[in-house]
């Protein structure tokens, strides 16, 4: 049983989080301006979705939509710390994870 909250949202320093591996995410598709946006960024707005693992993927169902939304607001990429993985905000909803 999940005893934390469904979902979080969090503003953090990106120092805080593991760096991203550029070459990594150019193999994976990512462009060269989203790469730049996601490495010269201070900070970052990390969703945070969880449940039970018998459960559906809340990750891509609730995280992932609400990353996008925020992030085309932004005007700046989704990283999908899963895989990780720089997303365009309109695929968002078109990816899975594997």
């Amino acid at each position: 049983m999940v005893r934390s909250p469904p979902v979080t949202i969090a503003a953090v320093a990106s120092s805080s989080l593991p760096a991203l591996d550029a070459r990594f995410q150019g193999y994976l598709g990512a462009s060269a301006g989203q790469i730049r946006a996601v490495t010269a960024a201070d900070g970052m707005i990390v969703i945070r979705a969880v449940a039970d693992p018998a459960s559906a993927p809340v990750h891509e169902w609730c995280a992932r939509p609400a990353a996008a939304v925020l992030a085309t607001g932004l005007g700046v990429p989704v990283v999908d710390a899963f895989v990780p993985r720089v997303l365009d905000p309109a695929a968002v909803g078109h990816t899975r994870q594997r």
